[in-house]
């Protein structure tokens, strides 16, 4: 019996997610939200560690000069070009409500 290219996809979703629990497609995947963590770290302590994927940006000591440092690196990185409306087009205000999580969901939205 040869199996159908849907019931092979069901099965790896089946296979991905969590026991239990199905992944929201709307979440970024864990490694993209990590790779973000590492490459906002990179600009402010160091340290991935220390910084809270859902916490603003703002709280964790960036500007919104490095806000808008780390969206280009992002759009370089993936290849993308992020409209400003996805990350608020008022340069005040990125910082405040960006999170590293927000900023995986938007790059994940392009890609």
């Amino acid at each position: 019996m040869k199996a159908s290219p849907a019931s092979i996809l069901s099965l790896l979703v089946a296979a991905t997610a969590a026991p239990g629990r199905a992944r929201d497609p709307r979440e970024p995947a864990a490694d993209l939200v990590e790779r973000i963590r590492a490459m906002t770290a990179a600009q402010v302590t160091g340290l991935a560690s220390e910084i809270d994927v859902d916490q603003p940006l703002a709280a964790q000591g960036f500007d919104d000069g490095e806000v808008f440092g780390l969206i280009i690196e992002l759009e370089e990185t993936y290849r993308i070009e992020i409209d400003a409306a996805d990350y608020g087009s008022d340069g005040n205000t990125a910082d405040k409500t960006l999170s590293v999580r927000g900023l995986a969901r938007i790059v994940s939205s392009y890609l």
